[in-house]
């Protein structure tokens, strides 16, 4: 069962890492509110998700660290794609930021 839930917590690290790091440049811009909003909701999700795949499906337990690991990539997409749109995004308009 050990080597089960390290098999599908590690599908989830890269954007676990993705997470941490817009959520640390977030935090450097004094943008704290956004990767705690993004944060709290998707953690609050785990646990319907956890309960709906552990319940509904032939998952079992291994549906809690499925709902673990989805809602990860969630939060990691969705902090890189606010950060591009808040921050990158608005630097790009004042040329701040040039590419």
């Amino acid at each position: 069962m050990g080597v089960v839930y390290l098999q599908i917590l590690g599908f989830s690290q890269w954007f676990m890492a993705i997470e941490i790091s817009t959520q640390g440049a977030f935090n450097g811009l004094g943008k704290t509110s956004i990767p705690s909003a993004v944060g709290i909701i998707f953690n609050a999700l785990r646990i319907p998700a956890a309960s709906l795949l552990s319940t509904y499906t032939a998952l079992k337990l291994n549906g809690i660290w499925w709902s673990i690991s989805i809602s990860s990539v969630f939060k990691g997409t969705i902090l890189v794609v606010l950060f591009y749109c808040l921050v990158i995004k608005k630097y790009k308009t004042y040329g701040i930021i040039s590419t």
